[in-house]
Formats: C-alpha cells, structure tokens, sequence
C-alpha cells in the first residue's frame, strides 16, 4: 500500500483499485439527467432559454453545501460516539439535558448534572443510553 502524500492537500496519493472510473459514472449520471430534464421539461437543457444559468447554479451550490456540510457533521457525529479514552472533562454538548462528565486516569466515569446534584459514579453504557446521541465535547 502506498503511503506518498499529495503536499498540498496532505492526503494519500490515489491508490489503484478494481473500483469503477469516477469519470465514467459522472458521464451516465449525465446522460440520465438528460434523460430526466427531457422527460421533465419536453427539452434539453440549452443556453438562451430564458434562465439564468448563474442563478441556477448559484442556488445549486447552496443546496450542495448544505448537503456536504450535513454529512460532515454525520461524520463527526459518528466519530465522537466511540467511548472517549483520553482522561479528562467532557460535556455533553445537545439535548434538553445538561451535564459534565469527567473520565479519571483509571477508566472510571463520573457525572455531574447542571441542577447541584452531587456526582456520581457511571459507566460509559449509561452514557450511552442516557444521551442517545453521544456527543461528548472535551472541555
């Protein structure tokens, strides 16, 4: 396996696969949406047809943004669900509920609530179930 990183993007070079060429997919993605305007709007899309094409793909890229920026946060929703290793202070950071949680050097798990109720001994399964949604900030 390749590890050469690109420089400027500090990624990993592409590694050749059996995968499909992403060209290729994008090319029959095109020739459906065609295929879908045509059925849609009885014709291709064309310039001069009374749109603006700026304004169409300015209102595109808003959606696409929205979109990428939803599976970024998905991504790093689903990343910060791993039970936290490192000791120390995290929040629970969404919800009705507002809480801290401290994970000492030894493994163990304490809570504390925002209403002064005294901290108390948990688990990271009670952390789970609790929050449902696990999104631990570290403080």
């Amino acid at each position: 396996m390749s590890d050469k990183r690109d420089p400027d993007t500090d990624q990993v070079a592409p590694i050749h696969n059996d995968g499909p060429s992403c060209h290729d997919l994008v090319i029959e993605d095109m020739r459906e949406r065609k295929a879908f305007g045509l059925r849609k709007y009885d014709t291709i899309l064309q310039p001069w047809n009374g749109r603006s094409f700026l304004q169409d793909a300015y209102e595109e890229i808003l959606d696409l943004t929205v979109y990428l920026r939803g599976r970024l946060e998905e991504e790093r929703q689903e990343v910060s669900k791993e039970e936290p290793t490192k000791p120390g202070f995290y929040k629970y950071d969404g919800g009705a509920q507002s809480m801290m949680f401290r994970l000492t050097p030894g493994g163990q798990w304490w809570v504390w609530w925002a209403d002064g109720t005294e901290p108390g001994k948990c688990s990271w399964g009670y952390i789970e179930q609790a929050l449902s949604v696990y999104n631990l900030v570290p403080l």
